[in-house]
């Protein structure tokens, strides 16, 4: 059986929408009774110019309905007549979505994973998969516990792409911060580790303070977590993976549709949202103490990530449990 994936890919998409495919595809994998004869197609849109309707038509009349599980769906170039034909002809379709977009087909499933989704769906359904009970986020993201006296490494990264080079911007303002202070008493030696993304367009930046890395993988990213004591991230996946390391986190809006999930997050307490790059000195102050990152550990352990997605998936594909 096959499972087709159709995702934005590319310099504008960035990485965010493939991370999230991939992720549901494995958690299939896991759970599925047919998983010795699952075949997981990526169907990465920019890449084959699935956007055309005409080469969506010539795509989907390769595919055999009856020898597939269904269609995930994660993209804001596809529009109504894309959704309409895939809904046409896979049994089970999965979209993601951030913003309530009115354009899915009505047996169509909607996953929102963002903290609160509920709040953007008035009218939502059983066919709504909507909060961080459903969140995706890779098994290697486990929790860090540790809390070290003073913070000493700084975790930094805007996503596949960060075409407005964040990257690059926020440094002064991160320097400009008590923690590169001489005169503070908490002064200390403090390294910027900036993961820059597979589509970053600009000139990695240089620092003596900075180290920086190219196009990590899960296990990468989560292994130089390991070494930070907080972080500043768009608000993308990367929070849902931060927040199952229990990362503290100051949040920088790189695009709009993260808005509603970074101000989630805030509401609840645990990561800090900068409106802007002139924040950010202030915030990671805030962050300095021991025991502001330990309550911010402990709020994100009671968060109960993607802990209903296993169940919702099986109702979704028809599986057995």
């Amino acid at each position: 059986m096959k499972l087709y994936l159709f995702y934005d890919d590319g310099v504008c998409a960035g990485l965010g929408h493939y991370r999230r495919v991939r992720a549901l595809a494995h958690k299939l994998a896991l759970i599925s009774s047919h998983q010795n004869s699952t075949e997981c197609v990526f169907c990465p849109i920019g890449t084959r110019k699935l956007e055309s309707m005409e080469n969506l038509h010539t795509f989907c009349t390769h595919i055999k309905p009856e020898e597939t599980l269904g269609a995930v769906v994660d993209s804001y170039v596809f529009g109504v007549e894309h959704f309409a034909l895939l809904d046409s002809i896979f049994a089970h379709l999965v979209c993601f979505d951030d913003t309530n977009r009115a354009l899915y087909p009505q047996k169509s499933f909607i996953l929102n994973g963002a903290p609160n989704a509920h709040k953007l769906y008035p009218q939502h359904t059983s066919h709504h998969l909507l909060g961080l009970g459903f969140a995706l986020c890779d098994a290697v993201f486990t929790p860090i516990t540790s809390v070290c006296e003073r913070i000493s490494d700084i975790f930094v990264s805007f996503g596949g792409s960060d075409t407005q080079n964040l990257s690059g911007q926020i440094l002064p303002f991160i320097e400009s911060s008590a923690l590169f202070s001489p005169s503070s008493q908490d002064f200390a030696p403090c390294t910027i580790h900036l993961v820059l993304g597979r589509y970053y367009p600009h000139t990695p930046p240089t620092h003596p303070n900075l180290q920086c890395y190219i196009d990590l993988n899960p296990a990468q990213m989560h292994a130089l977590m390991q070494q930070c004591d907080i972080a500043i991230s768009a608000g993308g996946g990367t929070l849902i993976e931060l927040a199952s390391s229990l990362i503290p986190t100051i949040m920088l809006e790189s695009a709009p549709n993260q808005h509603f999930q970074i101000t989630q997050f805030a509401d609840i307490g645990a990561f800090k949202h900068a409106q802007n790059l002139t924040q950010i000195p202030k915030l990671i102050e805030s962050l300095m103490p021991k025991n502001t990152r330990e309550s911010a550990k402990d709020t994100l352990s009671t968060l109960r990530i993607g802990q209903e997605l296993e169940s919702a998936l099986r109702n979704v594909f028809d599986f057995n449990p």
